[in-house]
């Protein structure tokens, strides 16, 4: 028997055997019948070659686009489990101190702080309302850092407002407690600005604010210190 004469399949290993079987499966080789009875390799048609590479190409980037895609949702997750957890905190928890009511039956209302004298009520001075006015001004501008130092001077105003008429309470969230017994519909308008005061300076300059929050914070603040009968 001549060697020449010997197909290639006929002195192929058992280990190139499999290989080629692997090929034959993934379609990159064809075996086409020859001129004579042995078969022979051929290489696959020119339209599957580029289909493969256009399929290999799509294949990375879907795989970019989902990694990208899968980064801008943990990131978004992230956000709006901090701004729950915020405002759970801020807006939410105080109200959980307020103190029991009497025990008078269902009629019963929360404990009010004892009356002072109206002389004795401290009367804010300039300064809340010279606070609010450099917040409203600073609406006016279009940076977003300009709109954030807006609502921490409303909040800063209410504060010292707060203060000055003698609410009570050693920090500003106890004092916004005390604030939700005496008038519930002030405390709201200042728990508002508390809010997003809170959320600008926990998040500094990565806090994404919209014009239009910054600017119902500062007239919620406005509301606020005009329900506390604070004078011009």
């Amino acid at each position: 028997m001549n060697p020449a004469a010997e197909t290639p399949l006929v002195s192929l290993n058992p280990e190139f055997l499999f290989y080629f079987v692997y090929l034959l499966i993934t379609g990159q080789l064809f075996v086409s019948q020859g001129a004579g009875d042995a078969p022979s390799v051929v290489g696959p048609p020119a339209w599957l070659v580029y289909a493969q590479i256009w399929w290999e190409r799509f294949a990375v980037v879907s795989i970019v686009f989902t990694g990208i895609l899968l980064v801008v949702i943990i990131n978004l997750m992230m956000r709006y489990r901090r701004l729950m957890m915020y405002q759970d905190q801020v807006l939410f928890a105080p109200l959980d101190n307020i103190p029991p009511t009497q025990e008078a039956g269902p009629g019963a209302t929360p404990l009010a702080p004892p009356e002072e004298p109206s002389s004795a009520r401290g009367v804010p001075s300039g300064a809340t309302h010279q606070l609010l006015r450099g917040a409203e001004a600073l609406l006016e501008a279009d940076d977003p850092k300009s709109w954030r130092e807006a609502v921490l001077r409303a909040d800063e105003a209410l504060d010292i407002a707060l203060q000055e008429m003698r609410v009570g309470g050693i920090t500003p969230e106890e004092r916004l407690t005390l604030l939700a017994r005496l008038n519930p519909e002030a405390a709201q308008l200042a728990r508002e600005t508390r809010l997003r005061a809170n959320e600008i300076r926990h998040h500094s300059s990565d806090y994404v604010l919209m014009r239009r929050e910054a600017v119902r914070a500062v007239e919620s603040a406005h509301r606020c210190i005009a329900l506390l009968g604070v004078r011009q």
